[in-house]
């Protein structure tokens, strides 16, 4: 009964659980773009060495569009029994310290209600997993918002503890590092990471910062001594840990005091445990409370050591090295570019747990297996400074640990809400629907019609008077058809249901394509005009002379320019792929669409159906290569059309305007060959 259960609860999670609350989201999201307040932001802090949100929270201070809160609420199910204020603590120091409000957690009292007393629409957690709070702040209780989240720590492992738990599918948006960390969500995740966006390393901002002040301990000898940081893992009883054991700390306890005092006139060593190694050292068998606390004084007490607990990047970038078991510092201290060394007397367990971009990462460690190779780091690389792989540390800096678009970590992410959640500050929304309305109006509206066309001429073009061959009388139903499409292009920027539509169609072309692109309709999206010039050269039989199809083509695209122009920078519909609000309505659609009506109006419908099928080709990698929403290439294709038959209904204006009514006009091209130089041209000749 209890596996039946278990598979009933699996296919429901992961068959509609996760796709329903995409929708939810989706709906929300338009809620609160209508709202027209400033949206409630709460940032649950647990930990001082976990709160990574600080440039992000002063930014929203900055903007009135927010309203960000701060909510101390300590993990209940690591803090010591002995001391269960310690981290809510440190947090209030920090908070006071830099003037910045909070609501306060007290133990022993009831929670703060943050439903009812804050009504949050964004909660940012700090760690992705379920009941690691008190109850009423639990990640549980708050699927209904919009839920965000930045790993705490530079992933390197690979697997569901890292990327498919049920809060990696149930959040609305997760802030990753790098690329390759979007390709491991979409590879392992359920909902293949539709959810994640590119921002950069959580911690990248600080460490990125030029003013690092130092908290190593001045020794009163005044003598220079390299710095060392010791930082063992908590993972050190396996029953109390989802991670492979290590149990580093458990033998290297007593050899980094040794070490520690036989170096102690050219080392100072930080002692850095994680948060929660204290806590299973009570726990263990072989240590318990007294022992633990002792030993945590011996590295207090000591001259050239000391403990720290709180935040760690001032003490890695004023560092000369690192030896560790951590899984997230094995990247994190590579912003230090100082050698480090990965500590395991097994190695297998954790490298069989690496994503690509860990093996990366752990390629540019020393490896300490036992004493002697800690001992051989400390002496050749620390002491001495030989070290032979820092140029692929410092590549691997440039790669992967900048954060991407020129921008801040902070910056990144607030465009991505700002983009996702706030209306364009250009126009305001009635504004904006009045602009798509006016769309809609103007085309229904004509410049003035034009006489009957003949039919096309049986000749093949060589030489072709410029008489009036068959230009389009203008006629209300070819408005149907753009009209439609602009409309639905349209109502596609801001109504619900159709948004709905175009980010499931976004996902699934996610989904396919993963991280691969197809660049050529930046340039094939011409070629349909293209066709409609040069076809009628190669000999097939066209409606109109070579200098009218010349003067529709160029008239249609100044139109297209101008009306796609004008409406991009109108409705500033955000691009599915970056922060541009240059999305609506698709301009390479457009040009496309164009060449593939005016196509159709020359050669007829065998040949414009071929032309309407690649335009359509073009209209597809715009999504395919997330440049555009499905509206955009709607509205784009409808654009296009109405813009190819305006170049039409003004072509007998323009041939007035120029003198080609004139029945002596002619244009002739004729092929040319150069004996002498082997050459071959054309020569077109006008007559007026």
């Amino acid at each position: 009964m209890n596996l039946l259960t278990a598979a009933l609860n699996y296919l429901w999670l992961h068959a509609y659980k996760y796709r329903s609350v995409e929708r939810q989201h989706r709906l929300l999201v338009e809620q609160l773009r209508q709202a027209h307040r400033p949206l409630n932001v709460v940032f649950m802090a647990l930990d001082l060495s976990l709160w990574h949100y600080q440039s992000l929270y002063e930014l929203m201070v900055a903007d009135p569009r927010f309203n960000p809160i701060i909510v101390l609420s300590p993990c209940v199910s690591r803090v010591s029994r002995e001391n269960p204020d310690q981290d809510a603590e440190s947090l209030r120091s920090y908070f006071r310290q830099k003037n910045i409000p909070f609501v306060d957690y007290e133990h022993g009292k009831p929670a703060f209600d943050i439903r009812r007393q804050l009504k949050p629409d964004l909660m940012f957690y700090t760690q992705p997993y379920e009941y690691l709070l008190q109850d009423e702040h639990d990640c549980r209780h708050f699927y209904d918002r919009l839920i965000c989240y930045m790993p705490y720590g530079f992933w390197s492992s690979t697997g569901k503890l890292s990327y498919n738990l049920h809060f990696h599918n149930m959040a609305w948006r997760l802030y990753y590092s790098t690329s390759l960390h979007l390709q491991e969500a979409r590879r392992v995740a359920t909902n293949h990471g539709r959810n994640v966006r590119v921002t950069g390393y959580a911690n990248a901002d600080e460490y990125l910062r030029p003013d690092h002040v130092s908290p190593w301990k001045v020794i009163a000898d005044g003598r220079q001594r390299k710095r060392l940081i010791w930082a063992p893992h908590f993972s050190i009883i396996p029953a109390n840990s989802a991670l492979p054991p290590r149990g580093s700390f458990i033998w290297m306890a007593e050899l980094m005091l040794k070490l520690a005092r036989e170096y102690s006139d050219r080392l100072q060593i930080a002692f850095k445990p994680h948060p929660a190694l204290l806590t299973q050292l009570y726990q263990h068998p072989d240590w318990g409370k007294e022992r633990a606390d002792d030993y945590y004084g011996q590295w207090r007490s000591m001259e050239n050591t000391q403990i720290e607990t709180g935040q760690f990047i001032d003490l890695f970038m004023t560092s000369d090295a690192m030896v560790h078991d951590s899984g997230s510092f094995a990247v994190e201290y590579h912003y230090s570019q100082k050698p480090v060394m990965f500590v395991s007397r097994d190695m297998k367990p954790v490298l069989s747990t690496l994503s690509d971009f860990g093996k990366k990462a752990y390629d540019l460690h020393y490896i300490g297996h036992n004493e002697a190779e800690i001992r051989h780091f400390i002496e050749r690389q620390v002491l001495d400074g030989d070290d032979p792989i820092r140029p692929q540390r410092e590549q691997f800096y440039r790669d992967y640990l900048l954060p991407p678009n020129g921008k801040s970590v902070a910056q990144n992410m607030m465009d991505d809400l700002v983009g996702s959640l706030c209306p364009s500050d250009i126009l305001p929304k009635p504004l904006k629907k009045g602009v798509l309305v006016l769309l809609f109006l103007l085309s229904l509206l004509s410049p003035p019609s034009a006489e009957a066309a003949p039919l096309p001429s049986e000749e093949p073009e060589v030489a072709v008077s410029s008489e009036k061959t068959g230009e389009e009388a203008f006629s209300f139903r070819q408005l149907i058809l753009p009209s439609a499409l602009i409309t639905v292009g349209s109502f596609g920027v801001s109504n619900g249901w159709l948004c709905s539509i175009k980010e499931d169609v976004r996902n699934d072309f996610q989904n396919w394509r993963d991280d691969s692109r197809f660049k050529g309709d930046d340039y094939l999206r011409f070629l349909p005009a293209v066709a409609n010039v040069g076809l009628g050269l190669a000999g097939v039989k066209s409606r109109h002379s070579l200098q009218d199809r010349l003067a529709a083509t160029a008239t249609a695209s100044i139109v297209t320019w101008l009306t796609v122009g004008v409406t991009k920078h109108a409705v500033k519909e955000k691009r599915p792929d970056s922060n541009e609000r240059i999305s609506f309505p698709s301009g390479h659609t457009a040009i496309a669409f164009m060449g593939a009506e005016m196509v159709r109006e020359e050669y007829g419908n065998v040949c414009g159906a071929g032309a309407y099928a690649f335009a359509t080709g073009i209209a597809f990698l715009r999504l395919y290569n997330d440049r555009h929403w499905l509206n955009d290439v709607i509205a784009g294709a409808g654009f296009g059309i109405l813009s190819a038959r305006i170049g039409y209904w003004l072509l007998p204006w323009e041939r007035r305007l120029l003198g080609w009514d004139n029945s002596s006009a002619a244009l002739s091209v004729l092929p040319t060959y150069q004996q002498e130089t082997r050459s071959m041209g054309l020569a077109l000749t006008a007559h007026f």
